[in-house]
């Protein structure tokens, strides 16, 4: 999460291979540094209602802490992801999808016996504007997106008309938001640079 990578969280501990352990006693590292931030808060909070535990989260505690959230979880029956937003009273949850999902989970989450709580999409394609790191972002998104837009020289009419496909099917999906989407890029021509597959923008009008 944004504030774990803002304290110097490395991405192999958010989003990465490591073990569940691992990314947990990491947040809990990061934490003593977080006070005074919304997540500092509501992680406490989260702790205390939903598993009745007062500690404050640390590197000292982290190992407590853990064990003790597995045991309830091995013994108790209500702490299944629908069971804690059940008792929050939750009704809508929105996820939020790059325009090369398939939201293939939402329609197996449609497809249940009704629950009482509707789970939309939403559209953020951030990974769209990421220009700025093509080898590392920007050109293995494209290969998903596909559609013709696999070409490495494009004019980004025809690769905005790929994201305008998917804000098209998004909502068929139950999308609630197209998020910070408004259906135009800028006209920004993409080429070769050498011999490689990088991207640089080059003209801006």
């Amino acid at each position: 999460m944004a504030c774990s990578r803002a304290v110097g969280v490395t991405e192999d501990f958010i989003t990465g291979t490591r073990s569940d352990w691992e990314k947990f006693q990491t947040f809990c590292t990061a934490m003593p540094r977080l006070v005074l931030n919304p997540v500092h808060q509501w992680a406490h909070l989260e702790l205390q209602r939903v598993f009745g535990i007062d500690t404050v989260l640390s590197p000292a505690t982290a190992k407590m802490v853990w064990e003790e959230t597995q045991r309830q979880f091995r013994e108790r029956g209500d702490l299944g992801v629908r069971d804690i937003l059940r008792a929050f009273h939750y009704e809508v949850v929105c996820s939020t999808d790059d325009p090369a999902d398939s939201l293939e989970a939402h329609a197996a989450f449609a497809a249940l016996p009704a629950t009482g709580l509707a789970v939309y999409p939403t559209f953020r394609p951030d990974l769209a504007m990421a220009l700025d790191q093509p080898e590392v972002k920007f050109l293995p998104w494209l290969k998903l997106i596909g559609d013709g837009l696999r070409e490495i020289d494009c004019l980004c009419s025809r690769f905005g008309g790929g994201l305008a496909v998917s804000s098209r099917f998004f909502p068929r999906s139950g999308c609630a938001s197209l998020g910070s989407w408004n259906g135009a890029l800028p006209a920004i021509f993409c080429h070769r640079r050498g011999s490689g597959n990088s991207l640089r923008p080059s003209t801006t009008r």
